[in-house]
């Protein structure tokens, strides 16, 4: 195996963190401002499309084995139009990078630094993120293959800590929520969706074995049923209050433990946001990187690395003044830009492969 290729179980491992990053933070109590705690059943329905989409990833990477998505798009659609879908991409995950940078330095200035800047974030945040792109996708799935076991064990600790049976009780408020702004939850916060068409890039450099699918299979579950789980127990805690509680991971510790009890237990809250927001910076950088090579036809990786980062640093200053403002902004214009492509461009690979049968599958 190169540096350049994962396996099924790192595939599935890669994917379990794409789904929890941005999960962790906002979007629980944009959830709830949306459905109330039928939030519980729009994080449900979130998964459920991811779940289709990796579907969809299986079924594009069996009809073209040895395929990327650069020559599956040119061999269809031609080479201005694929550069053009893949610029859509660049775009994308530049502004995925900054969702996550907000929702980053937003949690640890919230619950680790009050007095931690955005230079102190990005002088932590920006040199990791790329040393994990810069030295391949083998490593970043080796990375979050390391990492894994601490992020379920804390989602567990964190959940364990955060069970108040009296509290709990109060589960049952969960059935006399309005389950009517599902369809506005989906659609108004889809930018804090869709992290998993990062996989898309590189779905040429993932080695699928039918017979160890379930090395997938079992990691991306665990993940969405903690999920799941989380998000339930986030609710019934915090009930009418939850829009008011801005990163999910660490207050449900801090409502059972508080912060002067000594015990310090929310360092696994805080452990595992950290662990996940600096692989999936890792993540976007890679292709977002991946994506100017290909749009340039240049393969130096410094240089396309320091022109990403150059881009990030500048649409940064441009959009990170505020964190409440980029949260509007994203809810308000991005939603549409990322609803588009997580809709339009999965759309059109199942109409390339069906038009053309997987006819370039063995290249």
């Amino acid at each position: 195996m190169n540096k350049e290729t994962i396996n099924c179980h790192q595939f599935g491992i890669i994917a379990s963190i794409l789904l929890l990053t941005l999960k962790f933070t906002s979007l629980p109590a944009l959830l709830y401002e949306c459905n109330n705690v039928g939030g519980v059943v729009s994080i449900s329905v979130i998964v459920v499309i991811n779940v289709l989409f990796i579907i969809l990833l299986f079924w594009l990477k069996n009809k073209y084995k040895n395929l990327g998505i650069y020559e599956i798009l040119s061999n269809g659609i031609g080479t201005l139009l694929t550069k053009a879908i893949y610029f859509i991409f660049f775009v994308f995950f530049i502004f995925k990078l900054l969702s996550i940078m907000s929702d980053g330095y937003g949690f640890i200035r919230d619950v680790v630094d009050e007095e931690f800047t955005r230079f102190n974030f990005l002088i932590c945040f920006i040199p990791v993120c790329c040393a994990l792109a810069f030295s391949g996708l083998r490593s970043i799935g080796r990375t979050a293959e390391f990492f894994f076991p601490y992020v379920v064990v804390g989602l567990i600790v964190s959940i364990m800590f955060s069970f108040v049976p009296v509290k709990l009780w109060g589960i049952g408020t969960l059935a006399h929520g309005t389950f009517s702004g599902l369809f506005r939850s989906i659609t108004e916060l889809s930018f804090w969706n869709g992290d998993m068409l990062a996989m898309l890039i590189f779905i040429d450099k993932i080695q699928v074995d039918k017979r160890q699918i379930k090395r997938f299979i079992f990691p991306y579950v665990t993940i969405s049923f903690l999920l799941v789980i989380t998000y339930l127990v986030y609710y019934s805690l915090y009930q009418q209050t939850s829009v008011f509680h801005n990163n999910l991971i660490y207050d449900i510790v801090q409502y059972a433990i508080g912060t002067s009890s000594g015990w310090h237990m929310d360092i696994f809250a805080i452990l595992i946001f950290i662990i996940c927001l600096i692989i999936q910076g890792g993540i976007f950088i890679y292709s977002a990187r991946d994506c100017v090579e290909k749009i340039f036809n240049y393969n130096n990786k410094t240089i396309t690395l320091i022109s990403v980062i150059m881009v990030l640093i500048f649409t940064e200053f441009l959009f990170l003044d505020d964190y409440l403002e980029y949260v509007v902004y994203a809810r308000m214009w991005l939603s549409w830009f990322g609803g588009f492509v997580m809709l339009i461009i999965p759309a059109l690979f199942c109409v390339l492969t069906i038009t053309r049968g997987g006819k370039n599958a063995r290249h």
